[in-house]
């Protein structure tokens, strides 16, 4: 017998009020369209994460997350909790997250280590006088059936520049850029002590524009400086995004002080980051047909 496999799974608190519902209800819309959707209170057992729930994460490609107000404070207040476990897998796993978020929803002012990429990723505002378009926004977020080949330009693309320490929290950039069909280009990870070299010396040639994502573990790196200061030395167009509240070394400010800068951390609604993101002129020349 041939084994079923979940597109999507919605994942809520289903101790919040209305949040069964609203899960059922865009269930039940979603997949009208197509898709196959589990929900994560129909596998629960109590509020434990178990075997069924880890399985039907497994196998889907999409993790929808209803974000309403406190639905993360239990995930702040301590390890064990179901809905933290089910975000952390998810993560783990690279899955692509969709945060649906209503009214009055704040992101808590600190989140755990094992959900605190969950910010990266482009939310959609949750308002039900427009619950059909906002189903549409949605299904076009999900990748469950669309088209997986990562399209690529040599000679027009974005070089991506980031600590390998900050990983887990710039592939959501990365995967929401993919899925806007944005040519990019990033390394896999240097370990330290690796010798910075000509691969990536030749991307950083090529490149359109750099986006270097500021942070500590960034500023730290002898290689993520080497990239940047390649690419002011090439003229190229570079920009950088915080994802930490830095200050830039004095040199480093007086050669960056007048570059393009995006203060991801100061943004309480990511769309309108990746909105900001990619209306940059050069980063909008990357977009593929």
């Amino acid at each position: 017998m041939a084994v079923r496999k979940n597109n999507v799974v919605i994942c809520c608190r289903h101790e919040e009020d209305s949040a069964d519902l609203l899960a059922e209800r865009m269930r039940s819309r979603i997949a009208g369209e197509g898709y196959e959707l589990v929900l994560n209170v129909k596998v629960l057992q109590g509020e434990q994460f178990n075997a069924q729930i880890k399985h039907e994460i497994e196998n889907c490609e999409d993790f929808i997350l209803l974000l309403f107000p406190g639905t993360l404070d239990k995930c702040v207040d301590g390890s064990g909790d179901y809905l933290m476990e089910e975000i952390s897998y998810a993560l783990k796993l690279r899955k692509n997250i969709v945060p649906a978020i209503t009214r009055k929803f704040e992101w808590p002012e600190i989140l755990p280590d094992s959900i605190r990429p969950l910010q990266m990723f482009a939310g959609v505002p949750l308002n039900l006088e427009f619950f059909d378009a906002i189903i549409e926004k949605i299904r076009t977020m999900l990748i469950s059936n669309g088209d997986k080949t990562v399209k690529w330009d040599e000679n027009n693309y974005i070089f991506i520049s980031y600590a390998h320490k900050d990983k887990e929290r710039i592939l959501p950039v990365i995967e929401e850029l993919q899925r806007q069909n944005f040519c990019l280009w990033y390394d896999e990870g240097i370990d330290p002590g690796t010798e910075w070299d000509d691969n990536i010396a030749e991307h950083v040639e090529k490149c359109t524009i750099m986006v270097s994502f500021i942070s500590h573990a960034y500023l730290d790196s002898e290689n993520c400086k080497d990239e940047l200061n390649y690419a002011r030395d090439l003229g190229k167009k570079r920009l950088l995004v915080y994802i930490e509240d830095v200050k830039l070394p004095g040199g480093m400010s007086m050669r960056l002080g007048r570059q393009q800068a995006l203060y991801y951390h100061k943004y309480p609604d990511k769309r309108a980051f990746y909105d900001k993101l990619t209306g940059v002129e050069e980063i909008e020349a990357c977009k593929m047909d």
